[in-house]
């Protein structure tokens, strides 16, 4: 096998010669490609500091594994268990803006180090909020929570006269299920279709409806 004109390995089929000639050529073929395809992906990753890195993981790969995201954060020396709230903010004109939103964000004093987050490629501004909270406490507060780590930059955004919307993922304890929550807060995005601030459980239902057909939600919530 090659990869950028150097061998890199050796596939081996057994079987009669004329029989598996034809599919040692496809399967040489088709691990030359995935292989290209993760170098590709290695040197995308490179040119990014280690937090943008974990966060592409997070918004573009469906297929990480825990160990994936764990050596991100041993790296950065980051909590895994802390609990942490994934935050999306769509901003009008976003990218005229983004220069003083990040200024904003690196000195807001209610966020931390335990925090994580960068902008999408939409220009949406997406982070984890790390808290130290028992997780049979947090639901009563988590909203008052976000909207004091927000107030800086919300204060900037209205007096820019800026549209804008917020959207609040369910909390998480296990890293595992980051890129979900992020998926989470980006089907608000998508479905709810109005101006402020939004808190998926507030939609729980509604996204549950969403994932299942007519029939299935008829079956599911007819009782309730």
């Amino acid at each position: 096998m090659y990869t950028n004109k150097n061998k890199v390995g050796v596939v081996g089929v057994t079987g009669s010669p004329d029989t598996v000639l034809a599919v040692a050529k496809i399967i040489k073929m088709s691990v030359e490609v995935m292989m290209e395809y993760e170098m590709y992906k290695y040197e995308s990753l490179k040119k990014y500091n280690l937090r943008e890195q974990l966060m592409h993981l997070i918004f573009y790969n469906d297929n990480y594994e825990r160990e994936d995201l764990s050596k991100y954060f041993k790296a950065l020396n980051l909590d895994e268990e802390i609990l942490r709230i994934p935050v999306l903010i769509q901003m009008e004109n976003s990218s005229a803006h983004m220069k003083k939103v990040k200024e904003i964000m690196d000195g807001n004093i209610f966020l931390s180090r335990q925090d994580i987050g960068d902008i999408t490629k939409e220009g949406f501004i997406f982070f984890f909020k790390g808290i130290d909270y028992d997780i049979k406490d947090v639901m009563q507060d988590y909203k008052y929570l976000i909207g004091e780590c927000l107030s800086p930059l919300l204060q900037y955004i209205r007096s820019c006269h800026l549209v804008y919307n917020v959207y609040v993922g369910p909390i998480q304890n296990d890293i595992i299920y980051y890129r979900q929550a992020y998926l989470d807060c980006m089907w608000m995005q998508k479905n709810i279709r109005k101006d402020g601030s939004f808190y998926f459980y507030d939609y729980a239902v509604r996204y549950l409806e969403s994932m299942a057909t007519p029939t299935e939600s008829h079956t599911l919530f007819l009782m309730l």
